[in-house]
């Protein structure tokens, strides 16, 4: 049995600390400088005896309940005395706990005068990062921890909170390394393996995450995060028995959003991929899963008026990634009522980060353009290339290795690639004017897990623009077809699939002016027909 290890600090001299080595903790020989004081209140030395009494009652009330008295006494410090940093802290973490929209605001200006006072204060710079992290502002959430660490590098709950983004964010190797060294740095009682756990689980790491809950339990075992990841590892060994009774008894124990939605897709998960997670809309870490999006898809064609249906799937598709795609499902549910909660501040987000990326691709394309020399720099993404209408077959060929092609002919070019069970096949078309029209055919391989219509989608998921779904629609010859289509300043874009053939998807992006007459039914053979040339 593994026996956690004291609590322990070794000091020198020049005042660095070396972290204690704990199980699944740090390694012994890293050395932290301590950097400014965390903690609280402490010694308050920029205020006078009664303005420090008057604190120290503030946060007395607090704890028996009498926020508004505590917030009352707090803003009464800040007049008598702006220049105690811990004053401001306090007043603004109260505010933010009240959770309502006007506390919040006076949060934000309390924290923001704070900081301007004190700009390194780390409990100051934890909170400012907390509401950027609230409000969808991950990359300022994480350079404002990044700058509490800075000027405290002992700061566990900075490390924790960084550790959290890091995770969400795809970098789960940082987030882990910064929870080990957290670890190190807590009492037993306050070390979090529980989110040490999680980073595992998330890895696949599953023997080290159930040592992590176990050591955890031993610690706290009424924390409920440590029943949800053991059910989660219940879950993706098979053991949906054991899984259900540890999501019951997090849930028995309080709140708790992820064993919730853990509970509600038992059964559903995969065993492997970010998707063993889950996922929760109502947390403040939600982590997406691709069959959230596969759920919420025909609810929301068979409730088209549904505001929350369709403020759901915007979620799933902006934490996934497709921006444009959310922002289509928001647009649709702030018309049918703005009044769902979280919708407004979440499309407001997904159309800021919609416009920076917008801005990220009209520079690629531009850099891009230069690069090669080729004056057009309309530049567009197909997965894992990018090229420029005009540009000339031997141009395009000649930015590749040599056999990259098969059954190449002088106007055409042709790739074939295998994911997740679906076999894509590229074929460029090239005449005198240059390259003109990509034609991709996803074809069901009998081992895919995924929709051909979402991978399709996945396909234009870096478009700035937005994908609208056509009605259901008779062509000649093709039978019933189902249709999405982008369209851009100079280029046409269409997917089609035919129900009665599923695990057939065609594609076809093309220069505008050689877009054929007949509107769908025109366009149809161009995407399905796989012997175009």
């Amino acid at each position: 049995m593994v026996v956690v290890a004291a609590f322990a600090w070794s000091r020198a001299s020049s005042g660095a600390l070396h972290p204690s080595q704990v199980p699944l903790g740090f390694v012994g020989d890293t050395v932290l400088f301590k950097g400014r004081s965390v903690e609280l209140p402490g010694k308050l030395s920029q205020g006078s005896e009664a303005d420090r009494t008057l604190l120290v009652r503030a946060i007395e009330s607090q704890k028996n309940g009498e926020s508004d008295r505590a917030i009352e006494m707090a803003e009464e410090v800040l007049r008598r005395c702006p220049s105690l940093p811990e004053a401001w802290y306090y007043a603004a973490a109260w505010h933010q706990d009240k959770r309502t929209s006007l506390d919040s605001a006076k949060a934000d200006s309390l924290i923001a005068k704070g900081l301007a006072k004190d700009p390194g204060h780390p409990w100051l710079l934890l909170l400012q990062a907390r509401r950027e992290a609230q409000q969808g502002k991950a990359k300022e959430a994480r350079e404002t921890l990044t700058k509490a660490l800075d000027f405290a590098p002992t700061f566990r709950i900075a490390m924790e909170e960084l550790a959290g983004l890091e995770l969400r964010s795809g970098d789960p190797l940082r987030a882990q390394r910064l929870v080990q060294l957290s670890l190190s740095l807590a009492p037993r009682n306050e070390a979090r393996y529980d989110l040490l756990a999680e980073i595992l689980f998330a890895r696949e790491r599953d023997d080290s995450a159930r040592e992590a809950v176990k050591i955890g339990l031993e610690a706290n075992p009424t924390e409920p995060r440590y029943l949800w990841i053991r059910g989660l590892l219940a879950e993706s060994h098979g053991d949906t028995t054991s899984a259900r009774r540890d999501y019951e008894s997090a849930l028995s124990k309080g709140h708790l959003p992820q064993a919730e939605e853990a509970l509600r897709t038992l059964g559903l998960k995969p065993i492997q991929g970010r998707s063993r997670m889950g996922s929760s809309f109502g947390g403040q870490n939600p982590i997406q899963t691709g069959f959230a999006v596969e759920l919420l898809t025909p609810l929301v064609r068979t409730y088209p008026r549904t505001a929350p249906l369709l403020y759901a799937l915007g979620r799933a598709l902006q934490e996934q990634g497709y921006l444009a795609q959310a922002d289509e499902s928001y647009r649709k549910a702030l018309a049918i009522d703005s009044t769902v909660p979280g919708l407004v501040e979440w499309s407001r987000e997904n159309h800021r980060q919609l416009d920076l990326k917008a801005k990220v691709f009209a520079k690629a394309r531009m850099d891009s353009s230069k690069a090669s020399g080729v004056e057009d720099t309309r530049w567009y993404d197909l997965g894992h290339y990018r090229f420029a209408w005009g540009i000339s077959r031997d141009q395009f060929i000649g930015q590749f290795p040599a056999g990259r092609f098969e059954k190449s002919t002088p106007a055409t070019l042709q790739e074939r690639r295998s994911m997740w069970g679906i076999e894509h096949i590229h074929i460029l078309n090239f005449d005198s004017s240059g390259l003109w029209s990509v034609h991709v055919i996803l074809q069901d391989a009998g081992k895919a897990s995924v929709d051909l219509l979402e991978e399709g989608i996945r396909l234009n998921a870096l478009q700035a623009g937005s994908g609208t779904f056509n009605e259901s629609k008779y062509c000649a010859s093709w039978g019933q077809v189902e249709s999405v289509w982008w369209e851009t300043a100079d280029t046409y874009e269409f997917m089609a699939i035919r129900p009665a053939k599923s695990h057939f998807l065609g594609l076809i992006r093309l220069r505008k002016d050689r877009v054929p007459d007949g509107g769908i039914c025109g366009l149809v053979p161009m995407a399905l027909d796989s012997t175009q040339k």
